[in-house]
C-alpha cells in the first residue's frame, strides 16, 4: 500500500510542475492579458482585443523562470 501511495504522490508531484508550465491565453489574438473575473459570466476577458470567453487556451510556455521571462516580455506587449 504503502508503494502505491508513492506512486500517486509522485504522478501528483509530475502533475502539477507540469501544470504550472501553462499559461491561459485568449483563443481569438492569443495574448496573455486575460482577466478573470469572479462574478460576471463569461468568465474571461481578454484586455487586448476585449473577447469575452469562458475556456481559454492553454500552452505550455516554459520549462524554466528565464524562458517564462521571455514568453511574457514576447507576448505581453501584443501588436496585430
Amino acid at each position: 500500500m504503502k508503494e502505491k501511495n508513492k506512486l500517486v504522490e509522485h504522478f501528483h508531484k509530475k502533475y502539477l510542475k507540469t501544470v504550472r508550465d501553462f499559461v491561459k491565453v485568449c483563443p481569438k489574438c492569443q495574448s496573455i492579458n486575460i482577466y478573470t473575473r469572479t462574478r460576471k459570466k463569461p468568465k474571461y476577458k481578454c484586455l487586448h482585443c476585449n473577447n469575452e470567453f469562458d475556456n481559454p487556451d492553454a500552452k505550455i510556455a516554459h520549462k524554466t523562470i528565464r524562458e517564462h521571462k521571455d514568453y511574457v516580455l514576447q507576448y505581453s506587449e501584443h501588436n496585430d
